[in-house]
């Protein structure tokens, strides 16, 4: 089993069971880029009134469960308890790996995000050198002057390129690219996991340390790497948790749960604005600070991992595709946004097509222009800094090998 992330993230196991979690990963690397489509064409249908409409059906995307289309806090969430599932795994049951694995595989986390995270960084930096940029006229045009209008806000001053990489990687290159600003929380959570491994898993009393931890992190987004640890020990430890949603009974319902919360108006929330609609009879929920929609991603994967049928249907070739290339894609659509989408978009729109002939054909060559450049960043950025990764893993687990104390 990869240690690699998962939300958004790296290879994972060759496991038929398990390749289902890599095709749930994939879509999920789709739905933050149709999300991140909809902030900078159709703004509306995810900010509702706080953003001009082009179209009066966009109101039903804040409003119905269609939301769920693009939902790209949902998949953040989903992300995250993704990662937590899936870094737990080794850890736990009759055949868990050691406390030095463990120790080796928290060193290797830094060496596997930061590649993509510089690189995340630098393409749009780059691109706004060469005047590859039209954004800003784009988002003046779509009405999205609070999302597209507001990327690449650092800039591109040498001193705050060479300061952010050397000093601020894991928190300050959202600046640069907005997808960026999870990757220092998938930091911050995997070690939450390897700690919480460490102190609990050997521990007969470590279901109440995990309901503690989760309670005091309640109001925090890490808290969805606790639940995916949590996910992951039930799996590894109850057999029956392997085959709970096996019946079609449960299955239904729990995803049609699913497709109603994760459409659950996240930005509502935040701003203590009680959302209306299909989503009135809910009550104001922090927890993990997403609610809702944290709820909503920790059925989801528990239904997969729950459901041998699930497993199956998503356990497929395009699906692991997306699956391998999901970090790539998270970490530079947004470059190709920000030039190609926003560039036919203008050329479009002031040709005088239609405004929705405009954002279709933009969208569509974003999609295709982010997944083959994902291909390309996953072949000569991810993979390297996997295999850097696991060779610095190997080095420090060696090295505890042969420590006194070892």
């Amino acid at each position: 089993m990869s240690d690699g992330p998962i939300g958004p993230f790296s290879t994972m196991s060759a496991s038929s069971k398990l390749g289902a979690l890599e095709t749930l990963r994939g879509l999920g690397a789709v739905l933050v880029l149709v999300h991140h489509l909809s902030l900078a064409f159709l703004p509306s249908a995810y900010q509702g009134s706080a953003a001009p409409a082009h179209f009066g059906w966009e109101a039903a995307f804040h409003e119905t469960p269609l939301g769920s289309l693009i939902a790209g806090r949902f998949a953040v969430d989903l992300f995250f308890v993704l990662s937590g599932f899936v870094l737990s795994l080794s850890f736990l049951g009759p055949q868990a790996r050691g406390h030095a694995d463990l120790a080796a595989a928290a060193v290797k986390r830094v060496f596997r995000l930061a590649p993509m995270v510089a690189v995340g960084m630098l393409l749009p930096v780059g691109l706004l050198h060469l005047g590859l940029t039209p954004h800003w006229d784009a988002a003046s045009a779509t009405g999205s002057t609070m999302w597209l209008g507001r990327e690449l806000s650092n800039g591109a001053a040498l001193s705050g390129v060479v300061r952010t990489l050397g000093l601020h990687l894991f928190s300050g290159s959202s600046g640069y690219n907005s997808a960026l600003w999870t990757i220092g929380l998938e930091l911050e959570g995997s070690f939450l996991v390897y700690g919480t491994l460490f102190l609990f898993r050997h521990s007969t009393w470590r279901w109440g340390a995990y309901a503690v931890s989760m309670i005091w992190l309640r109001h925090d987004l890490r808290v969805a790497f606790l639940a995916g640890l949590v996910l992951a020990d039930a799996w590894m430890t109850w057999p029956d948790f392997r085959c709970w949603a096996a019946r079609g009974r449960v299955l239904g319902p729990v995803l049609v749960l699913v497709g109603w919360l994760g459409g659950y108006p996240h930005y509502l929330a935040v701003n203590g604005v009680k959302p209306a609609g299909w989503f009135r009879p809910l009550p104001f929920m922090n927890f993990g600070m997403d609610g809702w929609l944290l709820v909503g991603a920790v059925l989801l994967i528990a239904a997969c991992v729950g459901s041998p049928l699930m497993m199956r249907a998503l356990d497929c070739g395009p699906g692991r595709f997306l699956g391998r290339i999901s970090f790539s894609l998270y970490a530079t659509h947004i470059p190709v946004i920000i030039s190609l989408g926003s560039g036919v978009f203008l050329w479009l729109h002031r040709s005088g097509q239609s405004y929705g002939m405009s954002v279709a054909v933009a969208s569509i060559s974003t999609a295709i222009a982010s997944i083959g450049l994902a291909v390309v960043v996953a072949q000569f950025v991810d993979r390297p800094s996997l295999r850097l990764s696991n060779w610095i893993g190997a080095r420090f687990r060696a090295s505890l090998s042969h420590s006194p104390a070892g």
